[in-house]
């Protein structure tokens, strides 16, 4: 993947979080700025942003059982199984 995708991918799920009004367990504010880069991965239609997208939800699901990581894989748990995620999948 190429720094400058790598770097937009962590300025949208960023731009998510300052755009987050509501507070909340770790997990809520995680799922709600991946969410955030999932929908401008599709509003750009930007196949590597989407793919870079995709690749990073599923190395979340890996931290199952890393004390430090795991609202990461709660949000990634959750957002597999929403309409977006296939959505993300399809293209």
């Amino acid at each position: 993947v190429h720094r400058p995708l790598i770097k937009l991918s962590i300025l949208l799920h960023e731009e998510g979080h300052w755009l987050d009004n509501q507070k909340g367990h770790k997990f809520w504010r995680e799922y709600r700025a991946q969410k955030y880069l999932m929908e401008k991965a599709l509003a750009l239609n930007c196949k590597a942003l989407i793919r870079d997208t995709t690749m990073d939800t599923k190395y979340w699901l890996t931290m199952r059982n890393h004390p430090r990581w795991n609202a990461y894989y709660c949000a990634a748990n959750r957002l597999v199984k929403t309409k977006l995620w296939r959505q993300l999948c399809q293209n």
